[in-house]
């Protein structure tokens, strides 16, 4: 195959991997793997982000049991709490094995897999039971692929949460902003959006509002969301502020720069800014950041920064 990794299972991403067993012979354990995910740093991804292999095949060599536990049967009680209604014995030799072999009657659903100690590893697991837990010991293990399938599901669907504040008539009170970005079709409420999908939440006396984009700047979903707050509701932050200026060059999403005490009076000018001025990093704040010196947007400010725009559209 094109790509192999030997003993590196940390470069991996095992969760909500599907293994399907190949075979088990000459004590080597063969496993086909879809949805697992390789790290960015990993010697074997040419990209820059965390990637989905598009299938893979894992040896165990040298496979040996150690144990095998079936995850302990709940169920709730009169008030609704979880309670113990089974457990079942740790199995170990050829009992263990059996178990875990059973287990492969479909497929196993892997929440986790690691290395132990210097001889063990654990897979936390969903097969023929709703969770087991095995610990084995092997002498390598074998990674192969040939082609890589997308970004990791995690790379296509992020979220953040940063603080923020928001001006009411009470004062001005504190919050989570929530960010959701999807660089991936995805259906909201039954409809196909078609990607990029970006929305931005936060909660506002019990209650979640959210307004949607598509600016993976982030840009015009928090103006929209801003449009769904109650009346004289504001965001107040840098985003919403009259110095905080995106950079003309090319902007990342969620940073802005405080021109507070600059001539800002035109794009020129923040271009000449940002040509001139040799600490332009320190001038660097997140959208949500806020000090004293912030001032609301309005017309008669000249800002470059679209949220006024959105505000507006």
């Amino acid at each position: 195959m094109k790509y192999i990794s030997a003993n590196k299972i940390s470069d991996f991403v095992f969760h909500d991997a599907v293994f399907e067993l190949t075979s088990f012979k000459n004590n080597d354990l063969t496993v086909s793997a879809q949805l697992l995910n390789i790290h960015k740093t990993a010697e074997q991804n040419p990209f820059d982000a965390d990637m989905e292999i598009n299938k893979a095949k894992i040896t165990f060599k040298n496979f040996r049991i150690v144990s095998f536990k079936e995850g302990d049967c709940k169920t709730r009680n009169e008030n609704g709490e979880w309670v113990i209604k089974k457990t079942f014995d740790t199995l170990y030799s050829k009992e263990a094995l059996d178990a875990f072999i059973n287990e492969f009657e479909d497929s196993l659903t892997v929440y986790y897999l690691g290395k132990e100690n210097e001889n063990e590893y654990m897979i936390d697991a969903m097969g023929a039971s709703p969770y087991f837990t095995v610990i084995f010991g092997c002498s390598d293990v074998i990674i192969e692929w040939d082609e890589y399938r997308k970004k990791a599901w995690y790379e296509l669907h992020r979220q953040y949460k940063f603080p923020v504040a928001l001006a009411t008539f009470e004062g001005d009170i504190k919050t989570d902003l929530h960010i959701i970005c999807h660089d991936e079709d995805v259906y909201c409420q039954g409809q196909l959006e078609k990607a990029p999908v970006i929305t931005a939440g936060l909660k506002y006396k019990d209650k979640e509002i959210w307004g949607n984009g598509k600016d993976t700047l982030w840009v015009d979903a928090i103006a929209d969301l801003q449009k769904k707050l109650p009346e004289k509701i504001t965001l107040k932050c840098c985003l919403t502020c009259r110095f905080g200026n995106m950079c003309p060059f090319g902007n990342k999403a969620g940073e802005v720069f405080c021109t507070k005490g600059k001539s800002v009076f035109s794009k020129q000018d923040v271009c000449n800014l940002f040509d001139n001025s040799a600490d332009m990093e320190k001038l660097s704040r997140s959208y949500t950041d806020i000090c004293e010196n912030f001032e609301a947007q309005t017309k008669e400010h000249y800002t470059y920064n679209d949220f006024l725009y959105q505000l507006e559209k």
